[in-house]
């Protein structure tokens, strides 16, 4: 779920593509809706909160569970995952 804190009360929607836990979420630095999560389906996600169909595309290449992930902020898109297969991913 995507929770405004500022606003408690209830999550402002759902956003379900992840098949398991989801371990991670980061903020896009340079675009206010611009959201990736990192999963234990062994995939990222790369999200614009405010569509109506958020999921921009699924990120696949881990073997193992994904447990982080992190937007550059120098690099406008690009992103980096780490997952439990020992290896980091940079994705554009």
């Amino acid at each position: 779920y995507l929770w405004d804190l500022r606003r408690p009360g209830a999550p402002l929607r759902a956003l379900r593509a992840h098949r398991f836990a989801v371990r991670g979420v980061a903020w896009s630095p340079f675009s206010a809706s611009g959201l990736a999560s990192a999963s234990y389906d062994l995939t990222v996600g790369e999200w614009d909160a405010v569509k109506q169909d958020p999921l921009i595309r699924r990120l696949r290449h881990h073997s193992e569970f994904v447990t982080g992930v992190a937007w550059s902020l120098f690099r406008q898109g690009l992103k980096a995952s780490c997952s439990w297969d020992r290896t980091v991913c940079a994705w554009v």
